[in-house]
């Protein structure tokens, strides 16, 4: 018995419409269903990240220079900063240089897109980009493991290469699932009176 896939839930930050609607028809190519979630400033996409659940955002997509509101508005790194925790992003921009695609690394990007975007360039840093935060969630996972059962380093990969095998998942899945169970585990900690 297969499960259905998931949808992955990206934000597209960009405030060029005609940029948006491609990047759009691109992402309907990818072969795992997207929820896409478009703002076109810096504010918003802080805004929007707020409002949702931790870890519901799989991708940012971030144009460098966003629109912004107002003279104090954030442009699209000041906005990924400023986020309460490191999201996975990657840069979708016209600016080629080298300094901006170091600031842009420097910032956290996982990936950097020069404009216009084409299957060719965007569909590859969509995966390089999704493939790097899912390793890196496998990593915390067993950091995790370690510390709330004291487990060694190779104790904690094993335990999730076991569930991984035992329930023909990916280990990426597994170590969703434990990240998953604590947050829930520190939610009902919050709840349980004194």
């Amino acid at each position: 018995m297969s499960n259905p896939i998931s949808p992955l839930t990206f934000i597209l930050a960009e405030d060029n419409r005609s940029t948006r609607r491609v990047v759009r028809n691109l992402l309907d190519e990818y072969d795992t269903p997207i929820e896409l979630i478009d703002v076109d400033n810096g504010d918003a996409l802080t805004e929007l990240y707020r409002s949702r659940p931790p870890g519901s955002i799989d991708l940012v997509i971030l144009d460098l220079n966003l629109l912004r509101t107002h003279k104090n508005g954030l442009s699209g790194l000041q906005a990924v900063q400023k986020l309460p925790e490191p999201i996975p992003f990657i840069v979708l921009t016209v600016d080629s240089t080298l300094r901006s695609v170091r600031a842009a690394l420097a910032a956290g990007a996982l990936g950097y897109c020069v404009k216009p975007p084409t299957a060719e360039n965007l569909l590859p840093a969509v995966e390089v980009a999704l493939a790097h935060s899912r390793l890196q969630q496998t990593y915390i996972a067993i950091g995790a493991l370690m510390a709330c059962h004291h487990l060694t380093q190779e104790e904690a990969t094993s335990y999730v290469k076991s569930a991984s095998a035992a329930e023909r998942r990916i280990p990426q899945d597994i170590a969703q699932g434990i990240l998953n169970a604590l947050e829930a585990n520190r939610y009902l900690h919050r709840l349980t009176p004194p």
